[in-house]
């Protein structure tokens, strides 16, 4: 049997269980920032999703705050699927004070934050309509190519003033994350993610996505896609 056969494409990722140093702690960001709604608390663990769906399960026992260059968890991705449930989230993470960032991917829309423990956050919002093509740039570079015409890096800063205009003064921002939101992706750090994705690829099953040793990423799923950073499981280099 080859590796792509071993997993069908409607194999979808669980929870993800992390480890904090203090769960009270790092409840105020996925509570009240992400929105995730608290399912369970049962001493050293606390589940939180949505709709009574678990997505993160908090484990207490982590006796040091993950360094931000780790070989580790870069961070694990949140799936929403309107542009106005991002906005909301962005209202939010405005309001917290905290620091966090936003990008725009072109196939996606992206924010991203810490919890108390170091365990990055992404809110993302796909967007593979506005991708027309990517290319091969000399040296391993990655340029997409959006429906109008105009090049990216995948990298640009998201404009934050423009995604709020999604919500209406009606509109009411300390909600529950929506009921469809998924754990959409994981994202890691490795020294040496060629050798991680041989286990990935040939034990687990997951699909080859983009594999670019220049690039610093090795992306693997359970479907062919040929968009950029949109999958099921990830492991890249920093």
């Amino acid at each position: 049997m080859k590796s792509q056969e071993i997993l069908a494409n409607t194999t979808r990722l669980g929870p993800v269980h992390l480890r904090v140093v203090d769960i009270p702690a790092a409840l105020p960001v996925w509570r009240d920032v992400v929105g995730l709604s608290t399912l369970t608390r049962d001493g050293g663990i606390a589940e939180l999703g949505v709709d009574g769906k678990t997505l993160i399960a908090l484990h207490a026992g982590a006796t040091t705050v993950l360094p931000s260059k780790s070989r580790d968890l870069f961070h694990v991705a949140i799936h929403v699927t309107t542009r106005k449930e991002l906005a909301r989230v962005a209202a939010q993470l405005r309001a917290s004070g905290l620091r966090h960032s936003a990008q725009d991917h072109l196939i996606s829309e992206s924010l991203y934050v810490s919890d108390a423990s170091g365990n990055g956050i992404e809110i993302c919002f796909d967007t593979p309509e506005r991708l027309a093509s990517r290319e091969e740039m000399a040296g391993g570079g990655v340029l997409l190519v959006a429906k109008d015409g105009t090049r990216h890096s995948g990298l640009e800063p998201l404009d934050i003033d423009r995604l709020l205009q999604e919500l209406d003064p009606a509109d009411r921002v300390k909600v529950p994350l929506a009921a469809d939101s998924i754990i959409g992706h994981i994202h890691m750090r490795a020294r040496s993610p060629e050798t991680l994705m041989a286990f990935y690829l040939g034990v687990l099953g997951f699909r080859p996505h983009i594999q670019s040793a220049t690039f610093g990423l090795f992306d693997c799923g359970t479907e062919e896609r040929h968009t950029w950073w949109r999958s099921t499981s990830g492991l890249a280099t920093s």
